[in-house]
């Protein structure tokens, strides 16, 4: 699995103007949410503010790796996955990796908090911009190519090696211009290559399982419960009927295409500003944190394997890269 979690700058100056403006909105609404968040937090750990997601750090992010890390590893399986296609016959250019920057990560882990990103496009996709779109247009593959490149169509998840020992060990899979393809084509002998290459390595989505098992607990926790629970109050207040903090567009019948209509932008605006004002981030963060450092109480051999094995992908990625060049 994915180790070592750093994070990077502070939260963004602008939201500073946001934050001023949410609380003065939303002033005088119900002085029962602010009494419920002494309530709610009482107890509870030091935390980010409302807005400060930019900033936050799980304990459970020490088990993944960072944005460039990340990086470094998805452009050293693109050129593991060139070669194995030249090997076999095909001129292959992977996809860029989009970038994804380590301050964006748990962008949306408490739902909508950017009150200039509501303001601008609702519960709506964000555009991107031009230098994170890579622009490549792909012609169709031929079936041989497509082959190579995922293995054959008939394959079932238990034909795939689980280590590239293992796949080494097996036949191979089908001729493909007088070579024997990988099972499960290139794409699978990069990702073994790179992330499984002998049997035991721990599965790369460990520490994400975690995350979502402690943010499930979260939700059902008391204290949690609490502060959903104000939320909706102040929304009640801002002029809007809705239970779900993390899907408040199901409740208030918004269809995806309307998600940046006026309509989602104003009801978009109020979710943030109830956000601030309950301290709805900064709760839920410290009920995951504490959940988060439970488990990794209980899962302490496993997680310390993930970070070793996470630590020799690094450089082993650095080498393919280098070698590479």
């Amino acid at each position: 699995m994915r180790s070592r979690r750093q994070l990077n700058s502070p939260l963004v100056a602008a939201m500073v103007a946001g934050l001023v403006a949410a609380l003065a909105a939303c002033s005088g609404k119900s002085n029962a949410t602010e009494e419920a968040r002494e309530e709610v937090v009482e107890g509870s750990t030091s935390r980010p503010g409302a807005l400060a997601v930019q900033d936050l750090r799980f304990p459970l992010d020490d088990y993944e790796p960072t944005a460039q890390e990340q990086r470094t590893l998805d452009e050293a399986q693109g050129v593991l996955l060139k070669e194995c296609m030249a090997r076999l016959g095909f001129h292959y250019t992977p996809p860029k990796p989009s970038p994804v920057a380590d301050d964006k990560k748990h962008s949306r882990v408490f739902g909508l908090l950017d009150l200039n990103v509501a303001s601008k496009y609702g519960y709506g996709p964000q555009k991107e911009s031009e230098e994170n779109s890579s622009g490549e247009v792909r012609p169709a593959r031929t079936e041989a190519e497509r082959t190579a490149l995922v293995g054959a169509s008939d394959l079932s998840p238990g034909d795939l090696p689980a280590s590239q020992e293992e796949a080494e060990r097996k036949k191979g899979g089908p001729m493909i211009n007088g070579r024997v393809a990988p099972v499960g084509g290139c794409t699978r002998e990069s990702f073994l290559k790179l992330y499984a290459p002998r049997p035991g390595a721990v599965d790369i989505m460990f520490a994400f399982s975690l995350k979502r098992e402690a943010e499930s607990r979260s939700v059902s926790d008391g204290r949690g419960v609490k502060v959903d629970g104000r939320w909706s109050v102040c929304m009640k207040d801002a002029g809007f009927s809705v239970r779900n903090p993390r899907n408040p567009m199901k409740d208030l019948g918004i269809s995806q295409e309307d998600s940046s209509g006026p309509e989602a932008v104003r009801a978009a605006v109020a979710d943030v500003k109830c956000k601030e004002r309950v301290d709805f981030a900064g709760i839920h963060y410290s009920i995951q944190s504490e959940y988060q450092r439970a488990l990794i109480r209980d899962n302490r051999k496993t997680l310390e394997s993930a970070g070793r094995q996470l630590r020799d992908r690094i450089e082993l990625a650095a080498a393919v890269l280098k070698k590479g060049q």
